[in-house]
């Protein structure tokens, strides 16, 4: 910072030195760009004629927001790829596949940054997903997790997420993020809207037969329900606009 400081004459703020560093997980290159970032939403383009102090706290949350804004497309696509798994299984005897690659990205995303930095244990993870998963606990066996993540390097290989972004400690039995600019991407962004951004397999299968184009969203898992009962209203909506309209044209007709 202070070689940069220098040749545009200028001093950024201790207080707003050690925000940057505190933000940046230990990475270099993240500390740069925000450098590089609050100094021009704070106005300096080029070397000042007299010093300059720049000490306005609103100018680095921008700053944090515009790069959290940088780092979306890169993550959002790899966390889908993620979720998505290596093979999508149809439904068998009324039964969804287990998806653990999805409910490991939820785990992950709706994790502490403490969890994160020291990595989530395979016991924790294991019984966090058994939480929110759409089959019962008994069903999601320890069996299931170990060959997840022991799978897991392979998974983000063959979704060509490179450099990765997680890896299992087999000996410490925990799955780690590995980019810096990960942590500081959840760090960051608004979680709930993540969640909602990464695609539910759930969602693109059919349901047991007879239950027909609009399936009871009391068989499924809170957020399919959702988008399962919004297709219903919108889809019965246009049905009632639509019925008005012929009723309409027809006594015009009659008359």
């Amino acid at each position: 910072m202070s070689n940069g400081s220098r040749l545009l004459n200028i001093e950024i703020d201790g207080q707003i030195q050690r925000d940057i560093i505190d933000a940046s997980f230990g990475s270099i290159a993240i500390v740069q760009e925000l450098c590089k970032t609050f100094v021009e939403i704070s106005g300096v383009s080029e070397t000042q004629d007299s010093p300059l102090v720049l000490a306005n706290p609103d100018y680095l949350k921008a700053a944090i927001e515009q790069k959290v804004s940088d780092y979306q497309a890169r993550h959002l696509r790899a966390l889908e790829a993620i979720a998505g798994g290596l093979v999508t299984k149809r439904p068998k005897e009324g039964k969804f596949p287990l998806i653990l690659p999805y409910y490991t990205v939820r785990v992950i995303i709706e994790s502490s940054l403490q969890d994160l930095l020291n990595g989530i244990g395979r016991l924790d993870l294991h019984d966090r997903i058994r939480r929110i998963h759409h089959r019962p606990p008994a069903e999601v066996r320890t069996g299931d997790i170990t060959n997840l993540l022991n799978t897991f390097a392979y998974l983000q290989k063959e979704r060509r997420i490179a450099p990765p972004l997680f890896d299992y400690d087999q000996g410490a039995r925990s799955l780690k993020v590995i980019d810096s600019t990960l942590y500081f991407y959840l760090a960051n962004v608004d979680k709930e809207s993540l969640i909602e951004e990464i695609p539910n397999p759930l969602d693109t299968w059919e349901h047991d037969e007879g239950a027909g184009n609009n399936p009871s969203p009391f068989n499924l898992p809170l957020q399919t329900a959702r988008r399962t009962v919004s297709q219903i209203v919108v889809k019965q909506r246009v049905e009632i606009v639509l019925e008005n309209q012929w009723l309409d044209k027809l006594f015009t007709n009659i008359k």
